[in-house]
């Protein structure tokens, strides 16, 4: 047979509010913030590594920067240095010291001698200079005859100077000559 009671069931008031579902709708309340709190921690966690990482990449761009304007300026430079080393090279290139230069710019040829006028043209040299001793005359003109080619010679003046001021007389004699190129 069956019984039915129908009396009431004593429940505390602990029991009364706390019903499993209850319970459980509570954990999973709690569950949900610290899910929500932990995405929103790594989040801003991400969001400052990202704006380290920005601040990073600015000091990169600032320090390629100045590194592009002086690389700007080097190759202005550069480039600058190269139109004068063409220049130079296409001087240098070109140069050519024709030869009575070096025999009038020894020391030894011309011991005695002092050069007023040297023209060059392409076959003649012409020379109008100073010599303190004539008798050393014929041996500066072989030594050009020998060095440079034939002397025709024009002419040899004496020349006194004369200073008042300190008492000096000084003799020395002018020439002037000639020479064709070998």
């Amino acid at each position: 047979m069956l019984r039915f009671n129908f009396a009431e069931v004593k429940e505390s008031t602990f029991e009364k509010y706390l019903k499993p579902d209850v319970f459980f709708l509570v954990l999973v309340i709690l569950g949900a913030f610290s899910v929500e709190i932990f995405l929103e921690n790594s989040i801003k966690s991400q969001i400052e590594a990202t704006r380290q990482k920005i601040r990073e990449f600015q000091a990169e761009k600032r320090r390629l920067r100045k590194i592009q304007s002086i690389e700007k300026n080097l190759t202005a430079k550069k480039r600058e240095l190269e139109e004068k080393l063409k220049v130079v090279t296409k001087l240098d290139r070109r140069r050519l010291v024709p030869k009575p230069l070096y025999f009038f710019s020894s020391k030894e040829n011309m011991k005695g001698v002092w050069l007023n006028e040297l023209k060059l043209s392409s076959k003649r040299v012409y020379v109008n200079g100073n010599i303190w001793n004539i008798k050393e005359f014929p041996t500066f003109l072989k030594k050009v005859e020998n060095s440079i080619g034939n002397v025709k010679f024009k002419q040899t003046k004496r020349v006194d100077y004369e200073n008042r001021e300190v008492n000096l007389k000084v003799h020395f004699y002018n020439f002037e000559f000639e020479a064709e190129q070998k």
